[in-house]
């Protein structure tokens, strides 16, 4: 069974919160104009991750790999804005 497209959203909307909160932001205090634009960009994300596992290009285990990998970097030792 295909995994759906709002799940792929769900895990790449997390991630998003994750790693903002990481660098002392929190995402979900931003403006409403801002958070509809980074959901749009979401959105359009987890369709191409849709297709590409649809095509047979990615699977769904790669898919969780990556996000694995990026919540494992080191974000905290990133710069962090004023």
């Amino acid at each position: 069974m295909a995994t759906p497209v709002r799940t792929y959203f769900g895990q790449l909307r997390t991630l998003a919160q994750q790693l903002g909160s990481s660098l002392g932001s929190d995402i979900r205090s931003l403006p409403k104009d801002v958070r509809v634009g980074d959901a749009a960009s979401l959105a359009a994300t987890a369709v191409l991750c849709r297709a590409l596992v649809d095509k047979g290009l990615l699977t769904n285990q790669d898919l969780q790999d990556a996000v694995a990998a990026a919540e494992a970097e080191v974000w905290p030792d990133e710069p962090v804005n004023p």
